[in-house]
């Protein structure tokens, strides 16, 4: 069995003997009268249909290896009533004074970068953190502009259209310099206990470097610091930067390229030089959706925070970073 399975499984038979308040339980103890108390608890703590579903899911396999091998004599069968209905969840929008009122909550470094991820998703139209992780792989660089216009080249995995998303703007590098710094503080010689995941080599873009399956442990910690902290999770980060494109009446042409969405009749009625002119609204759109939102007030307001809980200098000046930081320390 593999350790991560493992692990779930020991979720699952913790979040049972917690729901029902037991510190063990035998294997003829986990029966179908004590799992049935379970879920209606759990029906009215308004546990999530999914967690449920893999609770059930994992005590099932539990109970069934044990009586494959003669502990108990009857085999798990999910019973109709415990299924949970399904619901659709509303994904809200974040507000400016929500976020500069939460800053309040961050009270170390890794709440700190929690909080300046999320910025820096909103702040490129609403990249996710497995699009974060990869940035480095996908600049592009304007020769004619070298020091002046800077991308990264994205494609959306649900619609598969392209974004040429301009980061080489305020505060969109300062956040991205001052998350590498603070990444050197955290995840730079680590002990062996922890997987090495600081790049090893360098890039004005690259914050981790990890294969695939480790990918879920690098965020999930970020992930729910970020709920925690900010009240609304990294998703949150995407539907915000749309509603404000909203707000500021953006044209849906102009808007579709913002977001990455697709419509091909929208598309089909512009020639390919015309979709470049439009590349220009769509910066000017995302500057302005920026702006709208206050961002760069946010930013600052958390730094001056991070030096509030002494954050080190270098994680929260304003000086860009032109060099490796791993160079300084």
């Amino acid at each position: 069995m593999k350790l991560t399975t493992y692990q779930s499984y020991k979720y699952s038979y913790k979040a049972l003997l917690k729901v029902l308040d037991v510190s063990t339980m035998s294997f003829k103890e986990l029966n179908y009268d004590a799992i049935d108390k379970a879920v209606m608890i759990w029906k009215n703590q308004e546990k999530s249909p999914s967690s449920i579903e893999t609770y059930l899911k994992h005590l099932g396999v539990i109970i069934n290896e044990a009586n494959d091998r003669g502990i108990v004599n009857y085999r798990f069968e999910k019973k109709k009533k415990w299924r949970v209905k399904k619901h659709t969840k509303v994904v809200e929008s974040a507000t400016t004074e929500q976020l500069l009122d939460s800053i309040k909550n961050v009270n170390n470094i890794y709440d700190f970068q929690a909080f300046a991820f999320w910025l820096l998703m909103f702040c490129m139209r609403g990249l996710y953190p497995r699009d974060i992780v990869k940035m480095h792989l996908h600049e592009l660089v304007n020769e004619s502009e070298q020091y002046k216009k800077r991308y990264v080249k994205h494609k959306r995995s649900k619609t598969g259209e392209p974004m040429n998303i301009l980061y080489s703007c305020e505060p969109t590098e300062q956040i991205i310099n001052s998350l590498q710094c603070s990444i050197t503080y955290t995840h730079l010689n680590r002990s062996s206990s922890y997987p090495d995941v600081y790049p090893k080599g360098w890039h004005t873009l690259m914050m981790f470097e990890y294969k695939e399956e480790e990918h879920k442990n690098v965020w999930d910690v970020y992930t729910k610091r970020c709920r925690k902290i900010t009240g609304v999770p990294f998703k949150v980060a995407r539907k915000t930067f749309e509603s404000y494109a909203l707000l500021l009446d953006v044209s849906a042409e102009v808007r579709y390229r913002l977001l990455g969405h697709q419509d091909r009749s929208i598309k089909s009625s512009y020639q390919n030089w015309e979709w470049d002119r439009i590349s220009a609204k769509v910066d000017e759109a995302h500057l302005k959706v920026l702006k709208e939102f206050r961002v760069e007030e946010v930013w600052y307001k958390l730094r001056k925070r991070g030096k509030e809980i002494g954050l080190p200098e270098s994680v929260v000046t304003r000086t860009l970073m032109l060099s490796n930081p791993r160079d300084k320390y």
